[in-house]
């Protein structure tokens, strides 16, 4: 049987699709890789250059001439490995902090089993985004999921005065503020969103920092005001046993206020 062929067609997917974890990291790493391609790119065309000039060398092409080309090669050279070493480093950070946020979203999952919506890789228009938001019937939370390294001997332990953070074997006498400071902005802004987009209503927006791999002191979670710092063993648990304080009818209208920051238009259909 002889198949007609259609002349007009177009993808199957949605025209739109959701943000998944990690996803905004996924697009700086792509950034980076470009830039080693670049970085590895442009000395091998010089290279071939000088392979190129130095043939000619045994027909017309002076002998100082090529020199100066292979002093130019070898600078190059060194200019793309230390710029290369440059980019690997920070792509290792940023691949740590992508699959940081992936095994964040693991454990979220059992939240979502419960009736809960969780979103992630949550867009704003600035240049930050929200890792993770849960909205759900025992509250409305901004999640800022952080993969600092560990010492490599001894005990990894966070403790959190409700306004700073201290990381116990690794800078054992310094507080840090920077990621309260972080993920407070984070929920302030996400509150002012949904109130925008969800008929006014004013929402108690809860930040809290995970650290993955870090012992947190159970009393010390919730140390601050509408923040908690906490490994992510104990977000189920601290979550839960919150007393219910949205109703059905009001988690779905945040949760629908929510949901277009985190749609992607495709680029092609």
């Amino acid at each position: 049987m002889e198949k007609t062929k259609i002349a007009h067609t177009k993808s199957p997917l949605k025209p739109t699709y959701t943000r998944r974890p990690g996803q905004s990291l996924d697009e700086k790493i792509s950034t980076i890789k470009f830039k080693q391609m670049r970085w590895i790119l442009i000395p091998a065309l010089f290279y071939v250059l000088v392979i190129t000039e130095f043939i000619n060398y045994y027909w017309k092409m002076p002998r100082q001439q090529i020199q100066i080309l292979a002093i130019i090669l070898g600078i190059l050279l060194i200019f793309s490995y230390i710029s290369i070493r440059r980019l690997q480093k920070e792509r290792t950070k940023l691949e740590q902090g992508r699959d940081g946020e992936r095994e964040v979203a693991e454990y979220l999952d059992n939240l979502t089993r419960k009736g809960c919506y969780v979103f992630h890789d949550v867009i704003t228009l600035g240049k930050f985004n929200i890792d993770h938001v849960i909205v759900s019937k025992y509250g409305v939370f901004a999640l800022e999921t952080k993969t600092y390294s560990k010492p490599s001997t001894g005990e990894a332990v966070i403790n959190f005065d409700g306004q700073s953070v201290s990381f116990t074997g690794k800078y054992p006498n310094t507080r840090f503020t920077r990621p309260i400071q972080q993920a407070i902005s984070n929920a302030k802004w996400l509150r002012n969103k949904v109130r925008e987009t969800a008929d006014g209503k004013f929402v108690v927006v809860t930040a809290i920092v995970v650290f993955l791999g870090w012992f947190v002191p159970k009393e010390q979670i919730k140390n601050g005001n509408d923040i908690w710092v906490l490994n992510p063993n104990w977000l189920e648990s601290t979550i839960t046993q919150l007393p219910q304080t949205l109703s059905d009818d009001e988690v779905q209208i945040i949760a629908n206020a929510i949901r277009p920051l985190t749609q992607v238009i495709r680029t092609s259909n």
